[in-house]
């Protein structure tokens, strides 16, 4: 049957494709789950935790479980560029970082969700977007992003994406201010440090 996956009392709980636990920090608010299917191609079930006070998205945190659709060809694979991949906006960790029961790609990024909402209707940012809407919650187009992906199965055929999002406003810039140098880089690096630890704070994987 369909992997059964629920959140009470802070504690959300995954009973394959992974089986997970995850302590969810107690500042945030579940949206729910939407689920989809991703460029016909794959079925994917997000779940959505906000940390909005006053009707202003501080924290988005999103889990994503992907899985390729039965006569799908392919598995899901993801690579470390040599020594990371480091961009002035944009940043793979040189290792896989292990959280729980599993190893993870980790990587940041400072991005333009509208526009990847306006590229592509029908997919992830889009829906974000949307709900976000629905919900009266208002959601800021750039953000920074600290996301854990990783293969799930001795065949690949499924993933899991941890998603930890704030307004790039938190760092005082926009995204056209940010700066393609050795400065820019090291500034964005320290933002993106910073992120990760407070990502790590928010949710934390249970061993199994």
């Amino acid at each position: 049957g369909q992997p059964v996956r629920t959140f009470e009392d802070g504690r959300f709980v995954s009973s394959a494709d992974p089986a997970l636990e995850v302590r969810i920090a107690p500042e945030f608010d579940y949206l729910g789950s939407d689920s989809f299917t991703l460029k016909d191609r794959a079925a994917v079930e997000r779940h959505i935790w906000v940390k909005a006070p006053k009707g202003e998205v501080e924290v988005l945190l999103i889990f994503q479980f992907e899985g390729l659709m039965d006569g799908i060809e392919g598995a899901y694979s993801f690579g470390i560029p040599e020594g990371g991949n480091l961009l002035y906006n944009y940043n793979i960790d040189a290792e896989r970082v292990r959280l729980g029961a599993l190893d993870y790609v980790h990587s940041t990024w400072a991005f333009d969700n509208e526009q990847s909402a306006r590229e592509a209707p029908e997919a992830e940012s889009a829906r974000t977007v949307k709900l976000m809407a629905e919900k009266g919650l208002k959601l800021p187009g750039e953000l920074m992003m600290s996301r854990y992906v990783t293969e799930v199965g001795p065949e690949k055929r499924n993933e899991l994406i941890l998603f930890y999002m704030e307004p790039l406003a938190f760092t005082g810039k926009r995204l056209s201010e940010l700066e393609n140098s050795d400065a820019g880089l090291a500034a964005y690096q320290t933002w993106a440090a910073e992120l990760s630890e407070r990502g790590l704070l928010a949710f934390r994987v249970a061993p199994r």
